[in-house]
């Protein structure tokens, strides 16, 4: 029995989550092309199958990927590469969400009575009785999809880029190269680091996701040669600004960066060891320099804590980087959301403005439409000439 292309998507969408793993945000990308290829192809849609047409695409995606960047003589990583095709995944979810807001708006205000634009704002909507709950659900949910796709690439590029980290740690035990104790410590390292990276991603993929759709909405505006439908991407324009704004804003106000609590802990407790072992080389040192101590055993051990001095300068000098890095990153992601919040906020009033302006525009021109019309009636009145009524013409018609 034959399979209908409804059919093949609902089985890619579930096998790309649930069995391969892959986040929804960035599934959602990849299902309609999968479901596409397996049906004119004539392929049942086995995992197999779906695994298969995944590498297909993916192949094509990195070639593309790097004839680009040999045309532009630039050369990334295979995580840069990965990180990129992810954000274009959340570009891509970002702009089918962004549609069916602006359709799901502009179907409201046809058909509802409510008191201006503004109040189906997602903000707003829920304070309008005259929309149906289940309608209000889906405009107020809006900025909720957003961050979801956020969060979930931010989590998928980095959770990738440790793989072959914590592979190492479990190879490395499993070999007898590392203590449970060791790998405890190595562990919660990687973890706090892993969490540091996911809030940074996280606020990449964000500023990133706004510029793609804005990007995107502009263009259509420029596209488009209909004025009829000019003015409705206006207005789609003004109100995804507005949202996609007050999103952002609402996102870096509550923004803060996860995992430094978690790299200093692991720091003090690196401290306490390097204390310790510091500790224990100025006793051997004392010892050594005793003189019953044979002269060429002397040498030789104060030659070994030397270069076991050194090894704990290195060790110092490394975790020192290491957190200057950390704060680095803190101190500019900090003074960066300082300096967006309020152009963020003069942008999104702006937007709210526009949608003002654009609704009385609206109503004017529908007034100036009508007043047209109104003057091409009285023009065409002005033309018309009553027929004269001359006394022949009466008594014909009487018949006198």
């Amino acid at each position: 029995m034959a399979i209908s292309k409804e059919e093949i998507v609902l089985i890619v969408s579930k096998v790309l989550t649930v069995q391969l793993g892959i986040p929804q945000p960035l599934a959602s990308g990849l299902t309609e092309s999968i479901a596409t290829y397996l049906f004119e192809k004539a392929i049942e849609p086995t995992v197999e199958a779906i695994r298969d047409s995944l590498s297909k695409i993916q192949n094509e995606q990195n070639s593309v990927n790097k004839e680009y960047l040999r045309n532009q003589g630039d050369v990334l990583t295979r995580e840069e590469l990965l990180e990129k095709a992810n954000k274009d995944s959340a570009k891509e979810a970002g702009i089918q969400i962004a549609k069916s807001h602006v359709d799901l708006f502009m179907r409201i205000r046809a058909e509802f009575q409510v008191g201006s634009d503004e109040a189906l704002l997602s903000t707003n909507i829920n304070r309008v009785s005259s929309v149906p709950l289940e309608v209000r659900k889906q405009i107020s949910e809006l900025q909720t999809k957003f961050g979801k796709i956020i969060n979930a690439i931010a989590l998928h590029i980095e959770e990738k880029k440790y793989e072959s980290f914590e592979q190492v740690i479990s190879d490395r035990q499993s070999q007898e190269q590392i203590a449970v104790a060791q790998k405890v410590i190595m562990q919660q390292l990687v973890n706090a680091d892993k969490t540091f990276h996911i809030s940074c991603q996280s606020l990449k993929v964000a500023v990133d996701f706004f510029t793609a759709l804005n990007e995107y909405i502009l263009q259509e505006i420029e596209n488009c040669s209909d004025t009829t439908e000019e003015s409705r991407l206006i207005l789609g324009n003004a109100v995804l600004v507005y949202e996609l704004t007050d999103f952002v804003i609402k996102y870096l106000q509550a923004f803060k960066i996860e995992g430094i609590v978690g790299i200093n802990s692991v720091k003090s407790e690196i401290d306490r060891k390097i204390q310790r072992i510091q500790t224990e080389i100025q006793e051997l040192k004392n010892k050594a320099n005793k003189s019953e101590i044979f002269p060429e055993l002397k040498q030789n051990i104060l030659s070994n804590i030397s270069e076991r001095e050194q090894a704990v300068v290195v060790m110092v000098n490394a975790w020192d980087e290491y957190l200057g890095e950390v704060k680095s990153i803190s101190d500019e992601s900090t003074g960066f959301i300082k300096q967006w919040i309020p152009n963020l906020e003069l942008i999104r009033d702006d937007a709210k403005n526009q949608i003002a302006v654009l609704e009385v525009l609206t109503i004017v021109r529908v007034l100036k439409s009508n007043l047209m019309a109104l003057k091409t009636a009285v023009t065409r009145l002005e033309t018309m000439k009553l027929v004269s009524l001359s006394p022949d013409r009466v008594r014909r018609l009487l018949g006198l």
